[in-house]
């Protein structure tokens, strides 16, 4: 299957030519499997930035284009810890990003009759987002073998074209090949929780290195 997936979130974005919180950064995904090649596969937020990014960037130091968004103020700010105080970041491409996550309301919480826009309380998490999947089965459209050789015919042009381009997908194949590999690191304090949990939940905990 060709694998589409849209959330709705609680309002993290500005509108155009605003500043303020108006909408949620609304992300949508896709997946599309290939055999014997990684999945071409997105998971994109209609900001600039998803306020994850954000805040590994704040805790990382790093600042951001004056454009991602504004501070609680309405100015334009390259900290990204503003960005996540009492700011907004703006839509990617402005209207056009804004124009994209209001289809994803419309998919999540208009049709399916869920709250939306300032109707979703904030904070995320269980019971407050929508979502919303569309299945498109490749057998009818040739099966995975002829679906995945198109792609790949695609993806080969693409390469030969523009050298050092990677696909959506190619990274996070390569990392979980390398995590298969040669396992994940994790902290001491993750590692204690997970053994606590495993306890408690009488499952295998993660195995040290």
């Amino acid at each position: 299957f060709l694998g589409l997936v849209f959330s709705s979130t609680d309002a993290g974005m500005s509108v155009p030519g605003g500043h303020g919180l108006g909408i949620g950064n609304n992300p949508l995904g896709f997946a599309l499997p290939q055999v014997g090649y990684p999945t071409l596969m997105a998971d994109l937020c209609m900001a600039y930035s998803s306020l994850g990014n954000l805040k590994a960037m704040a805790q990382a130091g790093q600042s951001v284009p004056s454009y991602w968004g504004n501070d609680k103020h309405g100015n334009p700010t390259t900290d990204p810890a503003a960005l996540l105080d009492g700011g907004a970041t703006h839509p990617m491409a402005e209207h056009q990003g804004f124009a994209l996550a209001l289809l994803v309301e419309s998919l999540t919480g208009v049709m399916a009759g869920g709250p939306t826009g300032d109707q979703i309380a904030p904070g995320g998490g269980i019971n407050t987002h929508n979502q919303a999947v569309i299945a498109i089965n490749l057998a009818a459209f040739g099966g995975i073998e002829a679906i995945g050789e198109r792609s790949r015919d695609l993806a080969g042009r693409l390469k030969a074209k523009h050298h050092g381009i990677r696909l959506p997908g190619e990274r996070s194949h390569a990392c979980m090949k390398k995590s298969l590999e040669e396992g994940v690191e994790i902290s001491d304090a993750l590692a204690k929780t997970l053994i606590e949990w495993s306890g408690r939940l009488g499952t295998q905990g993660p195995a040290p290195a």
